[in-house]
């Protein structure tokens, strides 16, 4: 067995990634789930059994529910007795390395070779893996997913999943989707959405695709994130609000470039109060100027002036050389016929040398003739 600190570390490794990625026995809720939750205790339990037999048969239990069971495994693997430590341990590193109760010997032969053997074997190994067709590629997605500290290695196994998708058949390929929406890491998902976003596929299947996996797989924020990108993309945008709220109604926090997508999506799409409200929850997760700009423009989009001129106000002020959104507050503050204050603006973006500083000269004329104007009715 490893050392004390290495199973530990493995552990919360295992606890971390798992958690991630699967609706574990520390989500289950009532019901069906629970009873799941506790049924893989009494099996992890068993493992001490005094029979034999009952050992093994709680092993085979284990083994029927996989990756499910690898919070508890990882757990037990710490154990005082001897006996359950180790079957625990073994059974939480061959799933590690992508075994499960299916595998074919002759596969899981391979497996175990890679998970004892150096980088440079390992390379090897997983081409030999990728060359089994659907088996091997589900087995690299899933030692992925589960060996998550390696990222340089994680980056060969993806590359080997990305030119075996389009050798899998048609019938095989849906395997391997379910396989990787589980909840991989990022370079598998744009992998995944590239295969299926590529030349002569069809984006609105491959939203519909996302789409499910964001719901089968609430507790991954890179789902939904690639769900929003799909649907802009499918040019079905309007279905991004609905797709958002689901995440509100489970109080998962999307990510914030899961929103930065959704606003811009729904501020293109004339969406204006649904863009506020997540450009109004980015900001709680951190104010930018840019953040203030887009949502002042979205006040603009409802005629909200006074809101409008606000927000350009926060973004000018966390970002004073951004002439844009002087100019756009000027322009507002003309439309409120508030010339003094739109020739301030104008004055500060005629004197810079921006793109805006020729229009901004002429629009400080027309201010001033205003001004004088008025002063002459007065």
């Amino acid at each position: 067995m490893l050392a004390i600190e290495e199973v530990t570390v493995m552990r919360w490794v295992l606890v971390a990634v798992v958690a991630g990625c699967l609706w574990t026995a520390a989500r289950a809720a009532e019901g069906p789930e629970r009873e799941r939750a506790a049924e893989i205790q009494r099996a992890v339990a068993a493992l001490g059994a005094a029979e034999f037999a009952a050992r093994e048969a709680a092993e085979r239990r284990l083994w029927q529910f996989g990756e499910e069971a690898l919070p508890a495994l990882a757990d037990a693997a710490e154990s005082d007795d001897p006996e359950v430590a180790n079957r625990a341990f073994e059974m939480m590193e061959q799933m590690r390395w992508g075994v499960t109760q299916d595998t074919p010997e002759e596969l899981k032969a391979l497996l175990l070779r890679m998970r004892h053997a150096p980088d440079e074997t390992r390379e090897v190994v997983s081409a030999q893996l990728a060359a089994r067709g659907i088996d091997g590629v589900l087995a690299l997605v899933r030692i992925s997913r589960l060996n998550s500290s390696n990222a340089r290695w994680r980056g060969m196994l993806a590359t080997h999943v990305q030119n075996s998708f389009y050798a899998l058949g048609e019938k095989q390929r849906p395997r391997l989707i379910a396989e990787i929406t589980r909840g991989c890491d990022e370079r598998m998902y744009r992998i995944l959405y590239e295969c299926l976003t590529g030349p002569g596929q069809d984006r609105k299947h491959a939203a519909d695709i996302f789409l499910d996996a964001a719901r089968r797989n609430p507790r991954t924020p890179l789902a939904y994130r690639f769900a929003v990108q799909a649907l802009v993309e499918a040019r079905r945008g309007g279905e991004i609000p609905g797709l958002l709220a689901e995440l509100e109604r489970q109080e998962i926090e999307p990510e914030p470039r899961t929103l930065e997508m959704a606003i811009h999506a729904l501020q293109g799409l004339g969406q204006y109060e649904a863009a506020i409200k997540y450009t109004t929850m980015a900001l709680e997760k951190g104010a930018t100027a840019d953040l203030y700009e887009k949502r002042a423009e979205q006040h603009v989009g409802l005629e909200q002036w006074e809101k409008a001129i606000d927000d350009f106000g926060r973004c000018i002020g966390m970002a004073p050389e951004n002439f844009r959104a002087r100019t756009r507050r000027a322009t507002i503050y003309m439309r409120l016929n508030q010339y003094a204050k739109a020739a301030e603006d104008w004055q500060r973006v005629a004197e810079s040398k921006s793109e805006f500083a020729a229009h901004a000269l002429k629009q400080l004329e027309a201010c001033e003739r205003h001004l004088r104007k008025r002063a002459a009715g007065d």
